[in-house]
């Protein structure tokens, strides 16, 4: 599955929870944000601080720069496999 990266971090984080298999309150219990804030996240109605997309992007198997919106060499797509194996 492609992703193409956005500049708003909510979509990228839901777009990429999605393609790793995870519902919200699947990536909030993993990542020990309440569910409530990952949807305010994906919906834009709240930016995360640095160390909760630091926790995001550690259970979504990312680096935290890509949710920042630096991306190595202007790369605008990733390629993620819908695996959850990291997860066992």
């Amino acid at each position: 599955m492609t992703i193409i990266l956005s500049d708003d971090v909510g979509i990228n984080i839901k777009n990429i929870r999605k393609c790793r298999c995870l519902t919200q309150r699947e990536l909030a219990k993993l990542s020990g944000i309440n569910e409530a804030t990952i949807q305010k996240y994906e919906c834009g109605t709240r930016k995360p601080k640095d160390e909760n997309l630091r926790k995001i992007a550690c259970v979504l198997q990312m680096d935290y720069m890509i949710f920042r919106g630096y991306k190595a060499e202007k790369i605008s797509k990733i390629e993620l496999e819908c695996d959850l194996d990291y997860l066992l």
